[in-house]
């Protein structure tokens, strides 16, 4: 598994700023809706991924690891 975190265009993030944190690597999975599968599971040309799912947590990247920063959208995780 591969983790970045990127601005709202897919391009990396400075350490210190915020933003989305996207899953790379060969254990992704698919859902089986073609166009849902493609909305979440896009390419991400400015890290040279074929496919990555955008996770939709806000993160800082810091030194020290990823810090939660909240949500892109409006949905709660428990």
């Amino acid at each position: 598994m591969r983790l970045a975190v990127v601005d709202t265009d897919g391009r990396p993030v400075r350490s210190g700023e915020t933003g989305e944190l996207v899953i790379g690597g060969v254990g992704l999975g698919r859902y089986l809706d073609i166009a849902m599968d493609a909305e979440k599971f896009a390419a991400l040309p400015e890290l040279g991924w074929p496919r990555g799912y955008r996770t939709g947590d806000l993160v800082r990247a810091e030194r020290a690891g990823l810090v939660f920063a909240g949500r892109a959208d409006e949905q709660v995780k428990i």
